[in-house]
């Protein structure tokens, strides 16, 4: 999928095994899209939502209801 016309944000935790961060990263870089965002989770594996609920819901209020990327590692 090279385009989106939706805002799209990546949610990984640092010991994911399952998705790599060099992938997300290369994709993101050549995404077009009008917002996009990555967020890697210190604390967490493959679930960071169920994993670090506070900083998750904390990314969701502050980018992703406002449609930016400010708290975001990769953009």
């Amino acid at each position: 999928m090279p385009a989106l016309q939706t805002p799209v944000y990546f949610l990984e935790g640092k010991y994911d095994y399952t998705c790599a961060t060099s992938l997300v990263g290369n994709y993101l870089a050549k995404l077009q899209a009008p917002v996009k965002g990555f967020y890697q989770f210190e604390s967490s594996a493959h679930s960071p939502l169920l994993q670090q609920p506070k900083t998750a819901r904390r990314n969701l209020e502050r980018d992703v209801l406002t449609h930016s990327t400010d708290s975001a590692d990769l953009r």
